[in-house]
C-alpha cells in the first residue's frame, strides 16, 4: 500500500500507542488506522485505564491535508470528517474499507482534546451535526456581541428573563407594537 498523501511512499507497520497498530508513512508521518483494530483497542484501553494523556505544548500542531485522499486499499475517495470546532483538522475515512487516515500529529491532537477514545464517534452524523450547531451558535453570538457591544450581556439576561416569564407572548406583542399613538 502507498501513502495517500505522498502517493509514492510505502505504508509500513507502526504503532500509534502500545497495542494500537497502524500502517504509517515515514515521509509525512501520517497513519492508516483500521477502525476494527481501533475499536478493539478503545474497548480494552478505556479512558478509565491508566493511559497517560499526551502532553502537547501549544506550539505543537497537527498537519491538515486539505486535498481529497484516495484510500490506499480500495482506491475509493475518502471522506473528511471534522474533529471539532476548535481545530481545522479533519480525519479522512474510507467508508468501504472502514479505515481512517490520520495526518501527522492528528493522533496527538485527538489525545490533547481528550477524544482519542471517541474517534468512531467523529464519523457519525450526530457528531457532525453537533459541530455545525455549535459553530452556528458561536457565529451568531459573535455577530450579536459585535452589533450590541457592551449591551449584549444585558440583552442576553433580558432574553433569558423574558423566556421564563408567564406573560412572554403579551410582552413580545407590546415590544413589537409599532403604533405611533402608543403612550
Amino acid at each position: 500500500m502507498k501513502c495517500p498523501t505522498c502517493n509514492d511512499q510505502p505504508l509500513l507497520p507502526t504503532k500509534l500507542e502500545e497495542q494500537l497498530p497502524a500502517n504509517g508513512c515515514r515521509q509525512c508521518e501520517g497513519a492508516l488506522l483500521p477502525l476494527l483494530t481501533y475499536r478493539q483497542w478503545a474497548e480494552t484501553y478505556s479512558v478509565s485505564a491508566d493511559i497517560p494523556l499526551c502532553e502537547i505544548s501549544e506550539d505543537t500542531a497537527a498537519a491538515e491535508n486539505g486535498k481529497a485522499l484516495v484510500c490506499p486499499k480500495c482506491s475509493g475517495f475518502m471522506t473528511k470528517f471534522r474533529i471539532g470546532n476548535n481545530t481545522d483538522n479533519r480525519v479522512d475515512l474510507c467508508g468501504s474499507c472502514d479505515e481512517a487516515w490520520l495526518d501527522s500529529g492528528e493522533w496527538q491532537l485527538l489525545k490533547q482534546l481528550e477524544i482519542q477514545h471517541k474517534l468512531s464517534n467523529i464519523f457519525t452524523e450526530e457528531w457532525q451535526r453537533r459541530l455545525r450547531k455549535d459553530q452556528a451558535r458561536e457565529h451568531f453570538r459573535t455577530e450579536y456581541e459585535q452589533l450590541f457591544g457592551d449591551d449584549y450581556g444585558r440583552l442576553q439576561a433580558f432574553r433569558e428573563w423574558l423566556t421564563e416569564h408567564p406573560q412572554k407572548t403579551d410582552m413580545l406583542r407590546y415590544l413589537n407594537n409599532s403604533d405611533p399613538y402608543q403612550a
